[in-house]
């Protein structure tokens, strides 16, 4: 196994796990936002994959140290279409502002954590409005944030291609992500006593269409790329999909398409079967299995050409780093009650009446 092979893997892993963690802390600020009963019930299970953000930071170090076996502009001749390119992807700049994004990400994830723990603590909504007031600006701070480090993490290593959807996209999987796994969570632990008379049927039937949403954003930002990258016809974007039409990877998109919108699309649509915890427990596990298939087919077909055997170090190279991120959650969420204090002690917002 190369060291490009193996840091290639490594950051598939590390751009899987980052994705739920960062998503969660999005969809929190969201039902800050919007309230609504489908974050009653989740908002202690997000709050756990945000606050692991400082882990994931720490997991990023290894990227560090291995980016001139990934990225063109890490190595000896880095970008040299333009003088933009050369100083915007000088290593210095890049990393400083990987720093920044950690920084503003962890900021934002432990003031949340730390007035909705104030918010059980104390009989007022001054926690609350403060986590609502954090989360308009967050959520704007968050999505500037992440299209920029897309660009810096994920689309830099195909040199030459660029992509002003690759942002968007990258958000729509992470939210898709941090939502089916908090989902797979919570069939877990619904039978838990604190559930009894919150986890009603209309809030997995929100909670079902709300996948429903995130999966069909998500896969009209693909189509969307494809679509504009077909059009255009230019050699400097068609790279994109000529290095994903080789080696097997047609086959992956294939699967892809079927299995990450084609049948959750289908079984989705069913009122039924989103009122089924365990059934749409499932479905969001099958969700968040692609999500991990698709970031591999994002990152690796940017290489020369693994072999069909190199592609599968990909698995033994993600369980640890996936492994001690899960640790890391599971303590999070039982450090802190399962669900927050009664909805009544927060500020009146539209849309939180059937809280």
């Amino acid at each position: 196994m190369t060291l490009q092979v193996f840091f290639c893997c490594y950051l598939v892993a590390w751009l899987f796990v980052w994705g739920m963690a960062q998503g969660s802390l999005a969809l929190v600020m969201i039902h800050h936002l919007t309230g609504g009963a489908w974050g009653v019930v989740l908002r202690r299970i997000l709050e756990a994959q945000m606050r692991t953000l400082p882990l994931v930071g720490l997991l990023f170090l290894p990227v560090g140290l291995g980016a001139s076996h990934i990225y063109p502009w890490a190595g000896s001749t880095g970008h040299t279409e333009n003088r933009f390119f050369s100083a915007y992807f000088q290593a210095q700049f890049v990393w400083g502002r990987a720093v920044g994004y950690f920084a503003i990400w962890i900021a934002m994830a432990w003031l949340l954590g730390r007035w909705s723990r104030q918010e059980d603590e104390q009989d007022s909504v001054g926690p609350a409005r403060k986590c609502h007031n954090l989360s308009g600006p967050g959520l704007v701070v968050y999505g500037i944030t992440l299209h920029f480090a897309a660009i810096d993490w994920m689309m830099s290593i195909q040199s030459g291609f660029a992509s002003t959807i690759f942002g968007p996209i990258v958000v729509a999987g992470q939210l898709l992500s941090a939502l089916a796994l908090a989902l797979v969570i919570l069939s877990f632990i619904a039978r838990r006593v604190e559930f009894a008379n919150v986890l009603s049927s209309q809030i997995l039937l929100d909670l079902g269409n709300l996948l429903f949403t995130l999966v069909i954003v998500w896969a009209y930002l693909v189509w969307c790329q494809f679509m504009l990258i077909w059009i255009g016809d230019l050699p400097r974007d068609n790279v994109w999909w000529l290095s994903r039409g080789r080696g097997g990877w047609s086959l992956v998109a294939l699967v892809i398409a079927v299995l990450h919108f084609g049948v959750p699309f289908f079984l989705l649509l069913f009122r039924a079967i989103k009122q089924n915890i365990r059934v749409l427990s499932r479905i969001a596990a099958l969700v968040l299995v692609m999500q991990f298939v698709f970031v591999a087919f994002q990152v690796i077909p940017a290489f020369a050409r693994p072999t069909a055997g190199e592609n599968w170090l990909i698995v033994p190279v993600a369980i640890p780093v996936a492994g001690i991120w899960v640790a890391a959650f599971l303590l999070l969420l039982s450090r802190r009650p399962i669900l927050p204090r009664p909805t009544h002690r927060r500020p009146h917002r539209p849309g939180n009446s059937d809280e």
